[in-house]
């Protein structure tokens, strides 16, 4: 009897679900579409509906296809972090999840600066409008009804899922603790900053809704029986006699991590003499590994500085709000009438048509506001010289560029890799690296090699499984550790794509870089002034909007 592992990541486009062998091996995928956010008719807002996670939970699981004899015995979580999502006692939503690029509480966020700006600077990554603390603040103001009959919280997708498939237990994990600006800056281990968020204007009920922050073995539970029957036999395997008892007892649910832990867990298996990548999905992120060591930490002032799931050292991430959101964008304008995976081919092939540099047209990626390199919830996605012989091709080769370009500007930000020169090829993990045409255009932009894994939309599930499989004393993640160790697992699942920089457009890419950088520089006024946001500025739910955009500036 071969026992598989059932790993669910839910991200911000679709739930993914996988089933993974005990040696890594994805033996079956689906997926099942969410709902872009939406904006619940607020300036800067990005809501969803966590029953849709559930729902979507279920029905990519029923899409797999599970090998004959073979049974269920774990199911792995991975999800989208710092949401923010109250819970009735059980466990049904009073409120929509306001998720981690959602800025609504720009006023809160002000109010805590001017009053609280030592609690801030007290508090673990915490990052102003979108971080959790200001948007506590803000359901406290316009939901009250929904905090009074509160009495859970949970702060992402897969602690919602964790819920629904253990019967209301509710957990949390370090790697997205620590994205959530919650956390006492500089603790040796993860634990809520209780005293600060009580001074800043938090209930102590509020505060007492957090989550427990566990992980490893301490974040595993039984399967629930309602969760049990909503997966069903289809998709757990095992007799029809007794199923519902048998599932319950046999199949056990591990909590995982937040989707920068299991992505960065699963991209060190899949290329194990690497310490940096780049994740490119809905949203995306360049994020190092350092392991646990003594001395001085190292100067990345504007990089989340991220609990790792493995419990050895720290990630260092960059995150970009909007990456293949982006093109999902533009697919929808201008290929409405194909379905997701034909636009997308139509969307790359349009691409692949027009040359490098696009003719001098550049794409400033803030679809939804922007985290870094530059912070302001204000800042819009443009087209910068669109002319009248500008094609299809040209606007889509553009929104590809103008992500690469983006990445590049969220790399300067790391600290130096530890690692002498050459330097080893950067993974690409995330949906987004499916397209050949962003590959390419990458490597050229970073003059850095640049590897594909197999399976490389499946890396965040692979991850999951893969601390899944450790919580149950099976010792597998430890490549994850750092940079040396075996060969990368998820390797031998077929053949690693690979893109060399082409050399002959390094100037032409450093000379974009340049005008890209200060793209946002020049139009950071005209963004605060746009009609839509002057509204939402004038509006009693978010008086004085415009006064309250930070300056920041691109790196060099």
């Amino acid at each position: 009897m071969e026992e598989l592992i059932l790993a669910l990541d839910a991200g911000t486009s679709c739930v993914k679900a996988a089933l993974v062998r005990r040696n890594l091996e994805v033996v079956s995928s689906a997926e099942a579409a969410l709902s872009p956010p939406a904006d619940g008719g607020y300036a800067g807002g990005a809501e969803q509906d966590s029953e849709a996670w559930w729902a979507a939970a279920v029905g990519a699981s029923k899409q797999l296809t599970r090998p004959e004899g073979a049974l269920v015995t774990l199911i792995a979580l991975s999800g989208q972090m710092q949401s923010t999502l109250l819970l009735h006692a059980d466990g049904a939503p009073l409120t929509p999840a306001l998720l981690y690029c959602d800025s609504r509480a720009e006023v809160e966020a002000a109010a805590i600066a001017e009053t609280h700006a030592t609690v801030a600077a007290s508090l673990e990554n915490y990052k102003g409008a979108v971080s959790i603390l200001p948007k506590l603040r803000w359901l406290l103001a316009h939901a009250p009804a929904a905090v009074a009959d509160a009495a859970q919280l949970a702060l992402s997708s897969n602690d919602l899922l964790f819920s629904r498939l253990t019967a209301g237990c509710l957990l949390t994990d370090p790697t997205n603790a620590s994205t959530t600006g919650l956390l006492q800056r500089h603790a040796p281990a993860a634990a809520w900053a209780t005293e600060p968020l009580a001074s800043a204007g938090v209930p102590a009920a509020l505060v007492g809704m957090l989550p427990p922050i566990r992980h490893g073995a301490a974040a595993l539970a039984p399967l629930g029986e309602t969760a049990a029957a909503a997966l069903g036999q289809k998709v757990l395997g095992g007799g029809s006699v007794d199923f519902l008892e048998w599932r319950t007892s046999c199949v056990r649910v591990h909590h995982g991590a937040g989707d920068l832990g299991t992505t960065t867990v699963g991209a060190m298996l899949a290329c194990a003499s690497a310490s940096t990548y780049v994740y490119l999905g809905t949203s995306g992120w360049v994020a190092m590994v350092r392991r646990a060591a003594g001395g001085a930490a190292p100067h990345a002032p504007r990089a989340f500085s991220v609990r790792n799931p493995t419990d050895d050292g720290v990630i260092y991430a960059v995150p970009m709000t909007t990456a293949g959101g982006n093109v999902r964008w533009l697919c929808g304008l201008l290929f409405a009438g194909l379905g997701e995976h034909a636009a997308l081919a139509a969307f790359n092939a349009e691409a692949d048509r027009a040359p490098a540099g696009c003719d001098g047209l550049l794409f400033l990626p803030y679809l939804r506001g922007e985290r870094c390199p530059v912070s302001d919830p204000h800042a819009r996605a443009c087209f910068v010289g669109l002319g009248a012989e500008a094609t299809r091709g040209h606007m889509c080769r553009a929104v590809l560029e103008g992500i690469c370009l983006a990445v590049r500007s969220l790399a300067a930000l790391l600290p130096p890799e530890e690692l002498l020169p050459p330097l080893p090829p950067l993974p690409l993990v995330g949906g987004v690296g499916n397209s050949a045409v962003l590959a390419q255009c990458l490597a050229d932009v970073l003059q850095r090699e640049i590897v594909v894994p197999a399976g490389a939309a499946h890396v965040p599930a692979i991850g999951a499984a893969a601390l899944a499989l450790e919580a149950v004393g099976v010792k597998v993640a430890a490549a994850a550790a750092g940079t040396a160790g075996r060969p990368g697992v998820v390797d031998g699942q077929g053949e690693a794509r690979r893109y060399t920089p082409r050399a002959h457009h390094a100037s032409l890419y450093d000379a974009a870089y340049q005008r890209f950088c200060g793209l946002y520089p020049a139009l950071k006024e005209t963004f605060v002034a746009s009609p839509s946001l002057q509204r939402a500025a004038r509006s009693p739910l978010a008086p004085g909007v415009s006064e309250l955009v930070p300056r920041r500036d691109l790196p060099p």
